[in-house]
């Protein structure tokens, strides 16, 4: 009886029927397309990220950076003795390997501190120093003191020029001093090698050093 009922409603509204009945399966078949495309989001995101899981960011620990008034530039002072004179003129040089003056440096002691946090691997010192080299020609001096040759009439003389005059240069490198037994974390920790060998523990106190690259071919 039941049945015969459902059948004669359905048959006598076939419009309204047809109208559910799509309405229903484009409903079923959104939520499948809906469920598909977040199951392929979520696993390519996964295959993408997978690469990068577990892997660390490494940080640098500096000194506080110098405040308004302190530090300054390099002074480069020379004697009346300084440099050697060769056909009147004086080549002096004078090179100073300097931590940076607008930063400072901070103790030791402060790596051991940095690897006993929560969540630090490992941890490694370095210096970073700046050699700095001041280098010039000029007039040989003592005959400025002697009032030069200007005063008997005669043009200056000396100096790179051969008239008196004078010309500096100011050359400057980065130098990196690290620990040689601990490589594996540090500086030198991504740094491939391409001609020569990289620094070992038996290295620590020797003069020994690696050249990057593009200073080697200047």
């Amino acid at each position: 009886m039941y049945w015969t009922y459902l059948r004669r409603e359905l048959a006598g509204r076939k419009k309204q029927t047809i109208i559910v009945a799509v309405g229903l399966a484009v409903a079923i078949a959104l939520v499948i397309v809906v469920n598909a495309l977040s199951a392929g989001v979520r696993d390519a995101q996964a295959q993408a990220l997978e690469s990068v899981y577990g892997v660390g960011t490494d940080l640098t620990v500096t000194g506080a950076a110098a405040e308004p008034g302190e530090g300054g530039g390099q002074r480069f002072e020379f004697d009346s003795e300084a440099g050697e004179t060769t056909d009147g003129t004086t080549s002096v040089s004078q090179s100073r390997l300097t931590a940076d003056f607008m930063r400072g440096t901070l103790d030791a002691s402060t790596v051991e501190s940095v690897a006993s946090l929560d969540g630090v691997a490992a941890a490694s010192g370095a210096l970073s120093l700046t050699n700095i080299t001041f280098s010039g020609e000029m007039p040989d001096r003592s005959q400025m003191q002697q009032g030069g040759p200007g005063e008997s009439g005669e043009p200056p003389a000396g100096g790179p020029d051969g008239a008196g005059g004078s010309a500096f240069d100011l050359d400057s490198f980065t130098v990196l001093g690290i620990d040689p037994d601990d490589t594996a974390v540090g500086p030198l920790s991504a740094v491939e090698v391409s001609e020569g060998r990289a620094l070992a523990a038996g290295d620590a106190g020797e003069l020994v050093a690696v050249v990057d690259a593009s200073y080697a071919t200047t």
